[in-house]
């Protein structure tokens, strides 16, 4: 065995031991707030990793069945017993989503709605393209930093640690929901429900805020 490489990989260990202790305590400190990766999938249009390996899972155990030339089918329609629990093989994951009728864009909605994400009322079937996929780089940014509710407002840069004055020019502490409802000086009057639909007054107010969030 080379020890230089065991050397190398001790040290890349401790780094990532570092760099993950680094992250919990910025969690439990309450400075290190990313956008919930619920809303990730939702805002990429694309589903969710886990869904979409279940999907995976059943069209191929499916494609497997309907195969009696395969060698494996014989194994899926008698399979062995399952001995060790480590071990997952297709034909029990495969049977288990077939027989439950997996729905992928049904088991996003039902993960959606017993989630507790931010804004979440806002989309009800999270499958559905949202609206404003077609707009500028500058709007769509903007537009789902208040949809997440995180973004460069003086409070939460005031959090993180890069500036000293959490306060909107109003006086008041500046969090993405404070200037799209609140703030006299920004606010919109349709509220996040018409910012969410794009409506033109929507999409005026995100081209015309002079603020960078």
């Amino acid at each position: 065995m080379n020890y230089r490489v065991l050397l190398h990989f001790d040290e890349v260990s401790k780094m990532i031991k570092i760099a993950v202790l680094t992250c919990q305590e910025g969690l439990v400190q309450g400075v290190c707030q990313p956008t919930r990766i619920d809303w990730l999938p939702v805002l990429a249009h694309i589903s969710p990793p886990e869904l979409r390996r279940k999907e995976a899972t059943k069209k191929m155990y499916q494609k497997l069945l309907d195969s009696p030339v395969l060698e494996i089918n014989p194994i899926l329609h008698s399979p062995p017993k399952h001995r060790l629990k480590s071990r997952k093989p297709i034909w029990s994951r495969g049977n288990q989503l077939l027989s439950q009728n997996f729905d992928i864009s049904e088991a996003w909605t039902n993960s959606w709605i017993s989630s507790d994400i931010p804004n979440k009322n806002l989309i009800t079937s999270p499958s559905v393209k949202i609206p404003g996929f077609s707009l500028p780089r500058r709007e769509w940014v903007l537009l789902n930093r208040f949809r997440t509710g995180q973004g460069r407002c003086a409070e939460l840069m005031n959090l993180w640690g890069y500036t000293k004055d959490p306060n909107c020019a109003c006086n008041v502490p500046q969090s993405m929901s404070h200037i799209l409802d609140d703030c006299p000086l920004y606010k919109f009057n349709g509220g996040i429900s018409n910012l969410h639909s794009v409506t033109p007054e929507a999409l005026n107010w995100l081209k015309a805020l002079p603020l960078r969030l």
